[in-house]
């Protein structure tokens, strides 16, 4: 007997649409709490992570800058967010900023497993502090690809082949690009496949990104064994403060090198990772009978066309690991 999914949203019609089709556009923050979180990113001031011009605050190596990011953000936001939801908070925070004049595309990926996926969903709720658009970098999706790609996603990415990192190119094809006003809120199931086109505009693409889970349910996050090159994973019973005591960066880094992992959580069991393998066929195939169209478009824009020219750079996600893995560890 298949596990009973509890909602996301209070609202029913609403959650059965974000249910569905893996994410949901609904709803505004206030004007003045979109100046507050500007304002916020402004004091902060966190550097450029990756070099790509794309700066998640979470992975700035000081853990201190993590630390006050997130929970001013979180106390910022956490009553007006989770006043729509049901029975939820907030366990990350951080504000994600594509740099002006960017030309690089954040290929399709998913975000991490973080609960028993089966009952609860682990969403992250992506809000834009500026407008955006197809222009400056609004966000897209690939709809209902959280029913096909529904497998777990342990840290580090992608070191393991899953089928979104497979298929990062053809997948941009499924792509919806969805513009966005200031302050609007998007839901969106971790499992769902999303990314982002660069942002050509003369400013900043601000947003917060916040993952979101039940108040009454056990957060863990899986970690692929270093030993074994990922043939095994271990399963950590966490808190909400997992990314700011270990970031993405500091995992990948010993990961990589083949080195045991430093967690300060409790490990409660170590698993076989068992990844799933789809063709292409079936990919394009299940998406088709969705009712998707595929968008050649989006190839052209990214540049992924035969014989095309293009002022976008496509970022490979294993181009992003190795920036992250070579740079300084904590102060």
């Amino acid at each position: 007997m298949s596990a009973i999914r509890e909602p996301f949203i209070i609202n029913q019609e609403t959650d059965m649409l974000f249910d569905e089709q893996g994410y949901v556009i609904d709803g505004f923050i206030s004007t003045e709490m979109v100046e507050k979180l500007k304002e916020l990113f402004e004091r902060i001031n966190i550097p450029d992570s990756y070099g790509f011009g794309f700066n998640v605050g979470l992975n700035t190596a000081e853990k201190s800058m993590r630390r006050i990011m997130q929970d001013e953000i979180t106390a910022l936001l956490e009553k007006e967010i989770t006043s729509r939801l049901s029975n939820k908070y907030i366990f990350t925070a951080t504000f994600m900023n594509k740099h002006p004049e960017n030309k690089h595309l954040l290929p399709p990926h998913q975000d991490w497993t973080y609960t028993d996926e089966n009952r609860h969903d682990s969403v992250m709720c992506w809000i834009p502090l500026v407008d955006v658009d197809t222009h400056n970098g609004c966000m897209c999706f690939v709809p209902y690809s959280n029913k096909l790609f529904n497998y777990i996603r342990p840290f580090p990415f992608p070191f393991r082949n899953n089928p979104v990192y497979r298929f990062e190119n053809e997948l941009i094809g499924f792509m919806k690009q969805v513009p966005m006003k200031a302050g609007q809120m998007a839901f969106i199931n971790h499992k769902t496949a999303h990314a982002s086109f660069p942002n050509y505009s003369n400013k900043n693409r601000l947003a917060v990104g916040l993952s979101i889970a039940p108040k009454d349910q056990p957060l863990h996050v899986y970690c692929l064994n270093p030993v074994n090159k990922g043939e095994t994973m271990f399963k950590y019973l966490v808190d909400r403060y997992f990314l700011v005591n270990h970031h993405h960066p500091e995992i990948a880094k010993a990961y990589s090198n083949g080195e045991e992992y430093q967690i300060n959580y409790v490990c409660e069991e170590e698993q076989i990772y068992k990844l799933s393998d789809y063709s292409w066929d079936e990919i394009y195939d299940y998406f088709t009978k969705c009712g998707l169209h595929y968008n050649h478009e989006n190839l052209a824009k990214a540049g992924l066309l035969n014989n095309q020219q293009s002022n976008t750079q496509k970022v490979k996600i294993k181009d992003w690991i190795h920036r992250l893995v070579n740079r300084k560890t904590d102060k």
